[in-house]
């Protein structure tokens, strides 16, 4: 049985042979679903609309209005690829992965890993999300109960829960039913 990876998609922007190149050499292949290069004299944030992608990559490390756009846009990641000398503060901490030419094959990894781990991390958050919306779509129903009927919390609760039983649906479902029976 073959190995199962997440696959990312990459847009770059600038000369993209050289990024191409490494991720053949390093063998990383099986991990991208896709790769765009798109010529630097294209913007920012036309590229980002007509290439979405997870993991953006920069050879002009002169613009840094990609970085916010991809990060407002959902990328995962930020490479810029920089020259030897530059000073590597200012993207480091704008959230940018920078490295040399020769550093990528070695660089590449590593974001990959940050992707993967910030995937995850976003699918956590998506789900405790969720269930903070269905909390407080349970508390208002309770609270509309509780002052419609002057219930106790417990009756409340139990309310839904017994409803939800009865038509075979999740509590959540339920206490959207109450609001929309009973919210003016």
């Amino acid at each position: 049985m073959g190995e199962s990876h997440v696959k990312y998609s990459v847009l770059i922007m600038g000369r993209s042979e050289l990024i191409v190149t490494a991720i053949r050499s390093a063998g990383l292949n099986r991990y991208f679903s896709g790769v765009t290069g798109v010529p630097a004299s294209i913007s920012a944030e036309r590229a980002l609309v007509l290439h979405p992608a997870n993991i953006l990559v920069l050879t002009d490390p002169n613009d840094l209005s990609a970085v916010r756009a991809a990060y407002r846009s959902g990328f995962l990641a930020v490479l810029l690829i920089c020259p030897d000398a530059a000073d590597r503060s200012a993207y480091i901490d704008s959230g940018v992965f920078c490295c040399t030419q020769a550093e990528l094959p070695a660089t590449l990894p590593q974001l990959l890993a940050a992707c993967t781990r910030l995937r995850e991390t976003r699918g956590e958050a998506e789900a405790l999300r969720g269930k903070l919306d269905e909390a407080r779509l349970i508390s208002r129903a309770k609270l509309l109960l509780i002052s419609r009927f002057k219930m106790s919390e417990d009756e409340a609760h139990r309310f839904l829960e017994r409803s939800a039983m009865d038509n075979c649906t999740k509590l959540r479902n339920a206490a959207e039913s109450v609001i929309r029976t009973y919210e003016e």
